[in-house]
């Protein structure tokens, strides 16, 4: 193709484009180079100056169980701390208030109940410890249990997207969101990769059931999730990254709502699981359910 001329490179190249074998190719192409650089970037800002959250980051079909807890067993610390600190703070309140009513001196008695105070206030931490060391290890066990049945939490979570989309979809098509005239635009892509044979099908179905998955998951759910929890608690950083993740794909109102509803789920699992296996299998199941519709859809015109 000519480089002298913009309108005639720009006519070239879409002549080649127009051939539906050239145009599968390119959109793995693409798809290759967007997954390098996106692995690139992430591999710089997770370096370990700047590490995620502990217990995050991890793509494993045998669920890393320990890993996964750490993150849990943190913040059930963090939050008995924090209350710990604000009881004492109090009761420290309270005795400096009375040694100030009474002009800061103690008689025998109170010493004798200063003492009696201080047995009790011993009593009174040994069981605050044992509360929350049964809470942090019920957190733990139970985080475990969860990354270690993520295929299980995989599986119920396809099950939820099907359920909702298809209701989404019915609605959308009854309240006019969708239709004929009113399709996807990524119905293009699939329609003309399909126009290329068993090729163009496997360029797609490597395109949009591997890749993507695994690219989309890595950003919004690997890194995105986690490193927003570090400024706002876990479901808040779910809902920021789940209307993200429906806004940057480029469709009409209904598949927004659908998208909405597939990163939610993703993200929801991969909260449970903290395994990101997990949430691409969620999101690959949505997208080789969308192909196969399409595929069907367009097989009985």
């Amino acid at each position: 193709m000519p480089l002298d001329s913009e309108r005639e490179f720009a006519y070239d190249f879409g002549l080649v484009m127009d051939d539906p074998a050239n145009f599968s190719d390119v959109i793995v192409l693409a798809e290759v180079i967007q997954c390098v650089a996106t692995f690139a970037i992430l591999a710089a800002v997770t370096a370990p100056k700047r590490p995620l959250p502990p217990g995050w980051f991890q793509f494993s079909v045998t669920g890393d169980k320990n890993n996964a807890a750490e993150d849990v067993e943190g913040k059930v610390v963090a939050r008995e701390e924090k209350k710990k600190k604000r009881g004492n703070g109090l009761l420290g309140g309270m005795m400096w208030g009375n040694l100030l009513e009474r002009g800061g001196g103690l008689d025998d008695g109170e010493e004798e109940r200063g003492a009696g105070t201080d047995a009790t206030a011993a009593a009174e931490k040994e069981r605050s410890v044992s509360s929350s060391r049964a809470k942090k290890n019920k957190a733990v066990a139970a985080q475990k249990k969860r990354s270690a049945e993520w295929l299980g939490e995989a599986g119920n979570s396809v099950l939820i997207v099907w359920l909702a989309v298809l209701g989404i979809t019915a609605l959308s098509y009854a309240l006019g969101l969708r239709g004929d005239d009113v399709g996807s635009e990524g119905g293009g892509v699939i329609e003309k990769a399909f126009k290329a044979g068993p090729r163009g099908a496997w360029s797609i179905f490597l395109t949009t059931v591997v890749l993507a998955p695994i690219i989309e998951e890595t950003v919004f759910r690997g890194f995105l999730l986690p490193s927003l929890t570090k400024y706002m608690p876990t479901w808040n950083a779910l809902a920021v990254t789940t209307v993200v993740f429906a806004l940057v794909h480029d469709h009409n109102t209904g598949d927004t709502l659908q998208l909405l509803c597939v990163g939610a789920v993703a993200g929801s699992v991969y909260c449970r699981t903290r395994n990101l296996a997990a949430s691409v299998l969620v999101h690959a199941s949505f997208n080789l359910g969308v192909l196969f519709l399409f595929s069907a859809w367009t097989n009985s015109g």
